[in-house]
C-alpha cells in the first residue's frame, strides 16, 4: 500500500497542483513539459498524478529537475518544497 504524506504547510504536492492550475494544464500536459534538462528524464503522467495527490515517491535529482521544468519554477523552490513535504513531518 502506498503511503500518503501529510504536511502542515504547502509542500511539493501543492506546488505541483498550483502550477497546473496556473498553467491550466492536465497531468499529461504537465508530464510532457516535465523533462530534466540535464539527463532528459521524462516523468510519466501517473507519477505527476501521484506527486500532486501527495503520495510517497522516490526523490532524485532528475525528478526534482523535471518538476522544476514542469512547474516553471527555480530548482531551489522545488527542493525546498520537497524538504517540507518529506523531511518536516518527521521533525
Amino acid at each position: 500500500m502506498r503511503k500518503r504524506i501529510k504536511s502542515q504547510c504547502p509542500a511539493l504536492a501543492q506546488v505541483v497542483k498550483d502550477a497546473m492550475r496556473e498553467q491550466r494544464i492536465s497531468y499529461r500536459a504537465f508530464a510532457n513539459q516535465a523533462v530534466d534538462p540535464d539527463t532528459g528524464y521524462r516523468m510519466s503522467h501517473g507519477l505527476v498524478n501521484d506527486i500532486a495527490r501527495g503520495f510517497d515517491f522516490k526523490v532524485s535529482p532528475p525528478v526534482l529537475r523535471a518538476l522544476a521544468a514542469g512547474t516553471k519554477k527555480p530548482l531551489a523552490v522545488i527542493q525546498e518544497a520537497a524538504i517540507r513535504q518529506f523531511i518536516r513531518p518527521f521533525a
